[in-house]
C-alpha cells in the first residue's frame, strides 16, 4: 500500500501554485491509495458535507 502526506501549510508559503503543481503531479506519478493532508483550508460558510462515513465530530465543508 502506498500512502503520501503532505503538509500543506495552509498554502500560504512562497510559490504555493508551483507547491500545488508538484504535488499534483506527485500523486499522478506515484497513484498511492491513500493521500494524507494537514492544514487545509475551508471556507466557514460554505456547505457542510455529510457523509455517513465522517464521525459526527467532524466538518468538513464542501470547499475543503
Amino acid at each position: 500500500m502506498r500512502l503520501l502526506t503532505i503538509n500543506t501549510h495552509s498554502l500560504i508559503e512562497k510559490d504555493s501554485d508551483k507547491k500545488s503543481e508538484i504535488l499534483a503531479d506527485t500523486i499522478i506519478k506515484e497513484l498511492p491509495h491513500i493521500v494524507a493532508m494537514q492544514e487545509v483550508n475551508q471556507t466557514a460558510n460554505a456547505k457542510i458535507i455529510d457523509s455517513p462515513l465522517l464521525s459526527t465530530k467532524d466538518i468538513i465543508r464542501s470547499d475543503n
